[in-house]
């Protein structure tokens, strides 16, 4: 009996004919091309906010390891000058990736130079503080900011480009305390840039030749070719 009303409803049964399966298709590709935008739009916007929201944590972090470092870096020979939006030019010091890239494989640093006024320990000090800041505040759910270094930017004036899967940093700062200017670029993707209490978020991901310092913000007072 079970056969028979088997063979009874289902003996009419077919598949979908390959006209059925055309027109199926073409309102998926429809369907997806009209949400596409939306989503991409959503999950960029998503990403420039997580950009600025770390680059506020590392910022903060800087302020507050500034002031802590601030009687130390206060007599520091400063040998970069800041302009200011109105044209004012101000000595400043420079913390760039060399610091942070030698706090985050745990290496120590001191200055081995004989000039007091040239000694950049501070400077490594606020690095590992604004280092062990972010790590606190990112947790689990946000990955540990990481930098590289090539071979060739052994050097604690490196001026960094936007490339690759890793962070680069450039801050100029008050030597009694404060931050002037910033570039904070994160995986190589988003530049985020902080003056004078206002943050710039730019997706540079296309552009692999972006430098910091640009000339006009940050140089060196010996005219040399900082930021070039």
């Amino acid at each position: 009996m079970y056969k028979a009303l088997k063979r009874r409803y289902f003996k009419n049964e077919s598949g979908f004919s390959l006209v059925e399966l055309i027109v199926v298709i073409a309102i998926m590709v429809i369907l997806i091309s009209m949400l596409t935008p939306g989503i991409i739009g959503y999950i960029e916007k998503a990403n420039r906010m997580r950009a600025l929201q770390t680059a506020r944590v590392i910022v903060n972090g800087m302020e507050v390891a500034l002031v802590d470092h601030a009687l130390e870096n206060e007599g520091k020979n400063t040998k970069l000058l800041y302009r200011k939006e109105d044209g004012e030019t101000v000595p400043v010091g420079c913390i760039t990736n060399y610091f942070f890239y030698m706090a985050q494989k745990g290496e120590d640093y001191h200055y081995t130079g004989a000039d007091p006024a040239k000694n950049d320990d501070a400077d490594f000090a606020i690095a590992k503080e604004v280092l062990e800041a972010c790590n606190s505040q990112h947790g689990a759910k946000n990955p540990t900011l990481r930098f590289k270094l090539k071979q060739n930017q052994m050097n604690k004036n490196i001026k960094t480009t936007c490339e690759g899967k890793y962070d680069a940093i450039l801050f100029a700062y008050a030597p009694g305390g404060g931050v002037y200017y910033a570039e904070i670029c994160l995986k190589g993707t988003y530049l985020v840039t902080y003056e004078n209490g206002e943050y710039e978020v730019e997706n540079v991901k296309q552009d692999t030749t972006r430098r910091f310092a640009n000339r006009n913000k940050i140089y060196a007072t010996d005219n040399a070719s900082w930021g070039n």
